[in-house]
């Protein structure tokens, strides 16, 4: 099989249009650039890729005339695929329209006569109630639907049945005006969006509110997006933004208490008394909230963002994917992400390109998201052309093929029928699309920026602009739709309401959308997260869990090698009483799924596990269908996730579940620990802060192999370091009770059943706490770390410190606290030199800091004169850093 792909260039068309001289020809020539894929074996599984075929949409007719009038087809699909380029998408006029040979009709030979005959239009052009029509006509219709104040481009689309259904959409624009309700209610949206900013400017002139000036039709437009998705069959929407408009949106459309707002604009604390929490900044609050739309309820969230603003991304997509989960959304038709951009960010930030990634991924697919870029055409204070390297900013949506929808923000109605497209597509077809809704900033970064510094053409020209509120209300008036007399007393209602929320705010009462929903009221802030969870199960049930974990299905064949030293390998030890890291870890899975808990893992391998130890997922050798024995000991399903070669997004995705669902057990997993460095904005803007910030418990665990084995610098640290500097605990005062309510738990466990009870214990907590795990290289198979089946049952929890039983307490005379794999190195160099009086204290748990039980440990050596931490890790690494000044006020004074 010969496989071609042709990229070609508007030069290059100019040259192929000679080789081409009759109709017949020209058809054929689109069906050589029409490429077919074949099928192919993917995991042993034959998948048929979509065909590309330029007739499978068309009946015998439109066949027949699309052969007829190839060079009138011409036309039309230049237009569809260039016509951008000459539409009227910037109020500013900053982006160039290009001369495109392609939209002219001399360039498909359509001179003379034939410029003056009626065209037949099926399966060529969709134009309203008409059949046929003369090539001015045509062409005109094609101007306002390409070229107008919208423009589209999805020509590369590789599903032509997406392409067509866009193709009428678009098509359908300059006839389907909207209705004169629809137009009022459009201008009194963006009426109320304008009052809100000035409002604040006149209340609040030095504060940073990031306004929406200038973009102020991403109201209307994201109104059209919810009420299109409630008619649609949704009940639900998640959304992330970026700063700029957000508190318009939250005080309008989202319905947030303006009152509590002013309150927090005047410097004082969103969070009510009494709960243990921060607070974020004014521009990154969120709200939950519930809407209605004809009739139809619609339950809105927008989730709170860190200054990271893309960040977010990938976390709304996981709460949307949690939230499909749990509602049996299966069809991912009740369940929608919306995502608003900034153009720069969208460009510039790769965690956008990596979430991109994980949209058509079954762990992770949503079911596609709504993207609306508010395009400001500026990066604070960087132009596009020193920005981005593409002509738009949508244009990184094209890696996924998504359509992009280019629509001048000065055209209001243009807006709404962009975004009522954009979500009909997402909610038809299950894809990602994207609105580039282009504007400007009517100041700069924020409102005490001056953008003239840098900019000075620019502010020139918009501060001689008058708002689109104002063109808009005048257009209206013209129309006879609504006088000024009505758009005043709008404007006067919603200044008056504001008002009456300033003069009335107060101090906030409520907790907010995370404890008081549903699936959150049974938990609540951790008063003691130190005290010991019995985490033990009965001795049977784990034997019989053991066993199940690697129960081949009647009829599947596993590898061979897998067979014996896998399969056999865990049957054999489990008869000797010798339980190893992963069996621990599939024992502590499958407890919590009878007890009707899910699990869901996801990460890089994480099936098979990056050592080829874990294996709980199992592919069939004579056909790749893989199964999951664990998946048949209860209702509750674990899900492991083989991820893209991502940190940032899956961990952030991750995060997303875990703040949605506290029923599920959700862990990342690093191939190796040091590759959480790609996913550090994750874990300080969420994982290590989201509770203090915005009271968002999550019980997110994270595994990340470490220890200096030999595997070079790359491929040894987790670096424990930086999670114990990011520790909210006191390092002076050890009695403080904020060090019993750390922000998260911090692992470096050296047994299988302290990782048993470690997991086990994220569920049978009141509270949900995220959990780092030093995970083990060498001890996955290492024979001196195995535990027993007594150390995992009845009776038993996690041991935050483990004690030294093969020494006499009376005569030690020094002790050596460890942490995690290098505990067996230490104690082998002991046993090597036959040493009897040097005990070593293992400090399994890090953070919390396990102040009673190393108390206790020092107790029982009333000799011990010296006292010593050891690590594998340098000394500015490691947990020397973080122990030192705690150690040393417990140590009696001596060396």
């Amino acid at each position: 099989t010969v496989s071609i792909r042709f990229n070609i260039t508007t030069h290059h068309l100019t040259s192929i249009r000679t080789l081409f001289v009759n109709k017949k020809d020209l058809l054929t020539m689109q069906n050589v650039f029409r490429i077919q894929k074949g099928s192919k074996l993917v995991n042993g599984k034959l998948f048929d890729t979509k065909r590309w075929n330029s007739t499978s949409n068309f009946t015998k007719a439109e066949r027949e005339n699309r052969a007829k009038s190839a060079n009138v087809l011409r036309l039309v699909e230049g237009y569809r695929k260039f016509g951008h380029l000459n539409a009227n998408l910037d109020p500013l006029g900053l982006l160039k329209n290009q001369d495109v040979p392609q939209l002219k009709p001399d360039f498909y030979c359509l001179e003379g006569e034939e410029a003056g005959k009626d065209i037949n239009l099926e399966g060529i052009l969709h134009l309203e109630k008409k059949k046929s029509a003369k090539l001015d006509e045509i062409i005109d219709h094609l101007k306002k639907s390409y070229c107008g104040p919208l423009a589209a481009q999805f020509s590369s689309l590789p599903d032509e049945e997406q392409q067509n259904w866009l193709y009428k959409a678009v098509e359908s624009i300059p006839t389907s005006n909207l209705t004169k309700e629809e137009k009022r209610k459009t201008l009194e949206t963006l009426i109320q969006a304008e009052v809100f900013d000035h409002f604040m400017s006149k209340k609040f002139g030095q504060v940073k509110r990031y306004g929406l000036e200038g973009l102020e039709s991403t109201v209307p437009g994201l109104e059209a997006i919810l009420e299109t998705c409630a008619k649609e069959g949704a009940t639900d929407v998640v959304i992330t933004m970026a700063h700029r408009g957000r508190l318009n949106i939250l005080t309008g459309l989202l319905q947030f208490p303006a009152d509590q707002m002013f309150w927090k604009v005047k410097g004082n604390s969103e969070i009510p008394e009494g709960v243990e929490s921060i607070g974020d900044v004014l521009s990154h609050l969120g709200q939950s909230v519930d809407l209605e739309f004809a009739g139809k309820k619609l339950h809105v969230t927008l989730i709170q963002n860190p200054s990271h603003l893309e960040a977010a991304d990938p976390v709304a997509m996981g709460k949307v994917k949690a939230r499909q989960v749990s509602s049996n959304d299966s069809d991912k038709s009740k369940v929608v992400c919306i995502m608003i951009h900034g153009d720069a960010a969208f460009t510039g930030q790769g965690v956008v390109t990596e979430t991109f990634g994980l949209s058509k991924l079954t762990g992770y697919s949503v079911g596609g998201t709504i993207h609306i870029i508010s395009n400001n055409q500026i990066g604070f204070t960087t132009s596009p052309n020193f920005g981005r390297s593409s002509r738009y900013a949508a244009d990184v949506g094209k890696l996924v093929d998504a359509p992009l929808i280019h629509v001048n923000a000065d055209a209001p109605e243009e807006v709404v029928k962009a975004c009522r497209i954009a979500a009909s597509f997402r909610n038809k077809y299950k894809s990602d699309v994207v609105v580039d809704l282009i504007g400007y900033r009517r100041h700069g970064h924020n409102e005490l920026d001056e953008p003239s510094f840098t900019q000075p053409l620019v502010y020139k020209n918009v501060q001689g602009r008058a708002s689109i509120v104002k063109h808009y209300s005048q257009q209206l008036q013209k129309e006879g739709i609504m006088t000024s007399e009505e758009a005043e007393e709008i404007r006067q209602k919603e200044d008056e309401r504001l008002n009456a929320s300033f003069k009335g705010m107060s101090d906030p009462t409520s907790t907010k959308d995370h404890f008081d929903s549903e699936r959150w009221k049974k938990f609540e802030q951790p008063k003691d997260a130190t005290v010991a969870v019995k985490t033990g199960v009965k001795k049977q049930t784990l034997e019989e869990l053991a066993k199940k974990s690697v129960e081949i299905p009647s009829g599947s064949s596993i590898h061979p090698r897998l067979q014996k030293g896998f399969v056999q390998a865990r049957l054999d030890a489990l008869q000797k009483n010798q339980i190893d890291w992963a069996t621990a870890e599939s024992m502590a899975f499958g407890t919590l799924l009878k007890e009707g808990y899910s699990v869901r893992i996801s990460g890089q391998d994480v099936g098979r596990g990056t050592f080829s130890h874990r294996h709980i997922e199992l592919t069939d050798q004579e056909n790749g269908n893989r199964f999951v024995p664990l998946n048949e000991v209860g209702k509750a399903k674990i899900y492991p996730v083989n991820s893209s070669l991502s940190e940032a997004a899956v961990m952030g995705f991750e995060y997303g579940y875990s703040i949605e669902d506290p029923n599920t057990l959700p862990i990342w997993e690093a191939q190796f620990g040091d590759f959480a460095n790609s996913a550090q904005i994750i874990i300080d803007t969420f994982v290590t802060c989201g509770e203090a910030k915005w009271l968002k418990q999550s019980g997110l665990v994270l595994m990340l192999p470490h220890g200096y084995d030999g595997a070079g610098p790359e491929h040894s640290s987790g670096r424990v370091e930086r999670f114990l500097q990011m520790v909210d605990s006191d390092a002076v005062n050890l009695d403080n009770p904020r060090n019993l309510r750390p922000n998260f738990s911090v692992i470096n466990p050296t047994t299988p059943a302290n990782i048993f009870h470690a997991l086990r214990r994220q569920m049978h907590r009141n509270f949900r706490l995220p959990l780092i795990i030093m995970g083990p290289k060498k001890l996955i198979r290492f024979a001196r770390a195995n535990s027993k089946l007594e150390d995992m049952t009845e009776g038993t929890h996690f041991l935050p410190v483990i004690g030294d039983k093969s020494v006499e307490p009376d005569q030690v005379k020094r002790i050596i606290f460890v942490s995690g794999k290098f505990f067996y190195d230490v104690e082998e160099e002991r046993t090597k030199k036959g040493i009897k009086d040097v005990a070593i204290v293992r400090i399994e748990e890090l953070a919390p800091f396990p102040l009673k039980e190393i108390k206790a440990e020092i107790a029982k050596y009333p000799n011990a004169k010296t006292f010593d931490v050891a690590q594998d890790e340098n000394q500015n690494s490691g947990a020397w850093l973080y122990l030192q000044p705690r150690l040393q006020q417990l140590v009696p004074k001596v060396n």
